[in-house]
């Protein structure tokens, strides 16, 4: 939904400008099927009439001929470990003439909306509304109503379900921002934005690379502000997540797109850049430097990294924590310091 409605609204606005041109570039995969959204991205070009600009994106799995294509900036970066992926799509707008890129990033975080509206509504006092989400959501996920009423509608007031989620293990200045918030969908809402910081990645250190400028018209400040300030039930509708973007772009692209639940994965693209970086990449961050810094027992730390190859469930913050230790390991090989 949201890179094909930005795609959808430039070329709407291109229309009132001759001088604005704008085209979509779109990485798709020949062996990765799961991975591949080409039935989607056929519709919306030929809507639009526009030609397809295609970057096949096979062979970039996650640190990708590391160490040598893991990008060194000036803080970890989580997305680093798909820096080969993000550089190729990058690189490939820019050969087609590309100034300036718009992505759908944000999109997730500002319109996705939560089950936690059910709060709200609770807190208000407005149950016929409240059941009137609850119903459709607990049959789609089959759960059970009074599982669902309890820990999304009426725990997060005591602090409980969703909202001890939400705070534990986690540090005490971020859980008092989220007290002095006054409604439920609008500490969601703080959660969300305050995950959006790893798009510095591709903005400050593949962007400089190429010379062109991103952006992500879902973080435009006057949209944030917009819908930080309407009714969470607008975003999340009896368990549609973006509701708004869907009514909104109706007829502005086609309905198996607007109405698509479900997000294209890349477990296997994940899996096949660990089973060609491992044996450069395990000897790499076996080290655990990460756990100098209190985040992980060092035991802990190869047990979790294991699993992970393995496709296991491991860890949350795994991701973060393999960021930290790669951007460790390049800062070691440059300052030659342990």
């Amino acid at each position: 939904m949201d890179s094909t409605s930005v795609f959808a609204i430039a070329q709407h606005l291109s229309q009132f400008n001759s001088g604005y041109k704008t085209f979509a570039v779109s990485g798709i995969f020949n062996l990765h099927k799961s991975s591949d959204e080409r039935e989607y991205i056929h519709p919306v070009l030929q809507q639009y009439e526009v030609e397809p600009r295609f970057e096949v994106c096979d062979d970039y799995g996650v640190f990708y001929n590391f160490p040598q294509d893991v990008s060194f900036s000036f803080e970890p970066a989580v997305n680093a470990a798909t820096y080969a992926l993000t550089r190729a799509t990058i690189e490939r707008s820019v050969k087609e003439g590309a100034k300036t890129i718009l992505t759908g990033y944000g999109g997730d975080h500002v319109l996705g909306g939560s089950e936690v509206v059910l709060a709200d509504l609770a807190g208000q006092l407005k149950i016929k509304a409240l059941f009137s989400h609850i119903y459709p959501f607990a049959l789609h996920r089959r759960l059970s109503v009074p599982k669902v009423l309890w820990h999304s509608a009426i725990a997060p007031h005591l602090n409980l379900g969703l909202i001890k989620e939400w705070t534990t293990d986690r540090k005490e200045e971020y859980i008092d921002e989220l007290k002095q918030i006054n409604t439920f969908n609008k500490k969601n809402f703080f959660r969300q934005i305050s995950g959006t910081k790893a798009r510095i990645f591709s903005d400050r250190v593949i962007a400089a690379e190429f010379g062109v400028d991103i952006s992500h018209p879902f973080l435009d400040r006057r949209l944030i502000e917009f819908l930080y300030s309407i009714p969470g039930e607008l975003c999340w509708n009896a368990g549609t997540p973006k509701w708004l973007l869907r009514r909104t772009m109706q007829n502005k692209l086609p309905n198996d797109v607007i109405w698509r639940e479900n997000k294209t994965d890349h477990l296997s693209l994940t899996f096949q850049g660990l089973r060609q970086s491992w044996p450069v990449l395990y000897p790499a961050i076996e080290k655990g430097r990460v756990c100098r810094f209190g985040f992980i027992d060092l035991k802990e730390w190869r047990a979790a990294l294991e699993l992970w190859r393995q496709g296991h469930l491991t860890r949350d913050d795994i991701w973060v924590l393999m960021a930290i230790e790669i951007w460790l390991y390049r800062l070691e090989q440059k300052t030659s310091v342990s």
